[in-house]
């Protein structure tokens, strides 16, 4: 499905300064992107890195991944056909 979106990562504040370790992690995502009508958010609060992320604990490695498995099960409900070469 052809959906286009924004990431996002921050350090949280504690104790009155940005953590190393303490993140939050984001992806806004607009399907379709031919005609926007959805648009999904996904907030991860403290993600950790995972051998499958290679350690890594960005909105890339978490927070992308996750809206994909919902927007991959929620827009068929909603009518959204998968995109081919073909429907373009």
């Amino acid at each position: 499905m052809r959906i286009g979106g924004k990431t996002g990562t921050s350090e949280k504040v504690v104790g009155g300064v940005y953590s190393k370790e303490k993140v939050m992690t984001f992806f806004v995502g607009i399907a379709l992107i031919d005609a926007p009508r959805y648009l999904f958010l996904t907030i991860l609060d403290e993600p950790r890195g995972l051998p499958e992320t290679f350690g890594f604990r960005t909105s890339a490695w978490n927070a992308v991944p996750v809206t994909r498995r919902v927007t991959g099960e929620a827009l068929p409900l909603l009518g959204v056909q998968p995109w081919t070469a073909s429907t373009n």
